[in-house]
């Protein structure tokens, strides 16, 4: 995974070098752990790989993904009780 990173910001430097800057610093275990244990579920390790590298990426008008933002843990959890609450009701 940490190759597949290496290509992503390759590109981003000769593409869009001002987008490398929103790229935020790994995940930490602890993220991780509270998002398996928040999910009830074990993330795949393709998952944790590619969040050990960068742990989402800083709301800008740059976006990573085709005009997405590249989600931390933290929003990927708001994200999924937000849906669940929805679910729910």
């Amino acid at each position: 995974m940490k190759n597949s990173w290496k290509k992503i910001e390759e590109w981003i430097m000769l593409n869009h070098p001002t987008m490398i800057e929103t790229l935020n610093n790994p995940a930490s275990r602890y993220d991780l752990e509270e998002l398996e244990s928040s999910l009830g579920q074990e993330l795949p390790n393709d998952f944790k790989e590619f969040y050990s590298v960068h742990n989402g990426q800083t709301r800008t008008h740059l976006n990573l993904f085709d005009g997405d933002w590249l989600l931390t843990s933290a929003e990927i959890l708001e994200k999924w009780k937000t849906s669940n609450s929805v679910l729910a009701a």
